[in-house]
């Protein structure tokens, strides 16, 4: 039997036969096996979760990673995964045989069916609207909940909460480049129409450095070290700049006259003369915090892909992205939101 320092150092590829398209289904399943808390996960599912009728990925899943971890080959075919995906989504037409598709919407697919298929209710039948309990491995290591709402500045009046439970967190390249201070405001992705969602293959090492970046020793004091070399180096960080970014596009009006204007007071029947500020709250934070890049042009310049993955850091302090209940100084989470190590995983073109 293989220890768990031997299966992280098990890397297979997936077979992309031509006229396959393979390509965005193995970004994904390859970022899902290189990420051990999630493989753990899935490995203790009870077998009697993944019996039953019709198309089912959670079999599919278990075999395929048993091939990984057990297996002689070293291009493994992930056939079985592709025609489960193409029978589920066969009436919206999405990741048929043969046909390409988005990685990121993929990756979602996956752990939604797999939440579904734990809770046994079929995604067209509202299974992802339902809870697990237990928690699914989909659920336990991706899933970010998290509550945006508008404060007022000068009186007690809030908005109305809005609630966000999602497997991945989009980051828009052009709004997050251009939160940071040292950001040039003649970005080439800036003012262009927003393209399409990320897809395509994954990128920035994301399979084996995150799956090595979080919970190993020293995690903590490598996360530290690159902050304080971003700030030495005057530099935003990364979880700084989405801070930033959901703040201002939380709290401005993108259609104001000369440019964004910050909205007033969220009271809706006798507003004050205040200003309204963004709060977003953690609910439910992820093991892995998958950030999904999305461009405003579907050919990005250069110098706007080397800056984003400049910012790009395989641990990241959730503290300083949101608002974590209970992570105050002498609280007995202020530990656990000061060490949280999030992976971000990255997929772009």
């Amino acid at each position: 039997m293989k220890s768990p320092s031997m299966i992280e150092d098990i890397h297979r590829g997936l077979s992309n036969p031509l006229g396959a398209n393979n390509c965005f289904l193995n970004s994904a399943l390859q970022t899902l096996w290189h990420l051990p808390r999630f493989r753990r996960a899935l490995a203790a599912v009870p077998p009697e979760i993944s019996s039953g009728k019709g198309a089912l990925l959670l079999p599919a899943l278990h075999t395929l990673f048993a091939n990984f971890q057990y297996g002689d080959d070293t291009v493994l075919p992930a056939d079985e995964v592709r025609a489960v995906l193409s029978s589920l989504f066969a009436s919206s037409g999405h990741f048929q045989i043969g046909q390409i598709d988005d990685a990121v919407e993929c990756l979602e697919a996956i752990l939604k069916i797999i939440h579904c298929e734990f809770v046994g209710v079929p995604l067209d039948g509202g299974g992802d609207e339902l809870s697990c309990n237990p928690t699914c491995p989909a659920c336990a290591s991706f899933k970010v909940s998290f509550m945006d709402r508008k404060a007022c500045t000068r009186c007690p009046a809030t908005s109305d909460p809005k609630m966000h439970n999602d497997f991945t967190y989009r980051v828009y390249v052009a709004e997050c480049l251009n939160a940071s201070p040292n950001a040039s405001n003649n970005s080439s992705s800036a003012g262009k129409p927003r393209g399409a969602a990320t897809a395509g293959a994954a990128a920035a090492a994301a399979a084996t450095a995150a799956a090595r970046a979080g919970g190993g020793r020293g995690g903590n004091a490598t996360m530290q070290q690159q902050q304080q070399q971003q700030q030495q180096q005057g530099r935003e960080s990364f979880q700084e700049c989405l801070r930033r970014t959901w703040r201002t596009e939380m709290t401005t009006d993108p259609s104001g006259k000369g440019g964004k204007k910050t909205l007033g007071c969220p009271e809706t029947t006798d507003p004050c003369s205040g200003l309204a500020v963004g709060q977003r709250w953690c609910l439910q934070a992820p093991t892995v915090l998958t950030c999904s890049l999305v461009w405003h042009s579907a050919r990005p310049a250069v110098r706007d892909i080397r800056r984003i993955f400049a910012l790009l850091r395989c641990s990241l302090d959730l503290s300083k992205i949101f608002t974590v209940p209970g992570s105050e100084e002498g609280s007995d989470r202020a530990e656990l939101a000061r060490r949280v190590e999030r992976i971000a995983t990255s997929f772009a073109w």
